[in-house]
């Protein structure tokens, strides 16, 4: 995803969480099984969800004080106005 988000944008964090036999882990709606490793997943992710949210926060901050639209003249937002001559 993190070539898909780029194309769109998008900065991605460094955490990225991997859920070894997921079916063990969820249950069939999406829930997470309960058990004693619930607070251990909890734990890991909320690592990304923290630097989630911290990259969020800093570049709402800084797009109301720099507005990349005013500030690039080459900043396209369709991919088609990216790609080279």
């Amino acid at each position: 995803m993190r070539t898909f988000l780029a194309e769109l944008g998008c900065l991605s964090v460094s955490a990225m969480i991997h859920v070894p036999n997921a079916q063990q882990v969820f249950t069939e709606d999406g829930a997470m099984q309960i058990d004693e490793s619930q607070t251990d997943w909890f734990t890991y992710f909320g690592r990304t969800f923290k630097q989630l949210i911290w990259w969020a926060a800093a570049t709402q901050k800084h797009r109301e004080a720099a507005d990349p639209h005013n500030m690039l003249n080459g900043f396209k937002m369709d991919p088609k106005q990216r790609n080279a001559p």
